[in-house]
């Protein structure tokens, strides 16, 4: 995946599951991503089966749980 990186979505998913919040903006903004690269992380999430796919509305549910 070019423009992320392992460290990118490893950032992305500890901000999701202390967060409980799948969006774009909210990756981005914690990371310190460009929304291009929060995007490709949150994708790389989906895929890993963290977060679901968007709803009708686009939101995204976080399906791992926080293990501590």
């Amino acid at each position: 995946m070019n423009g992320v990186n392992d460290e990118s979505v490893a950032a992305a998913y500890k901000h999701v599951l202390d967060t409980q919040d799948a969006s774009v903006l909210g990756i981005q903004t914690a990371c310190r991503l460009t929304y291009s690269a929060a995007a490709q992380a949150q994708d790389a999430l989906e895929a890993a089966g963290v977060i679901s796919k968007p709803n009708a509305m686009g939101e995204r549910r976080v399906l791992a749980e926080a293990t501590s």
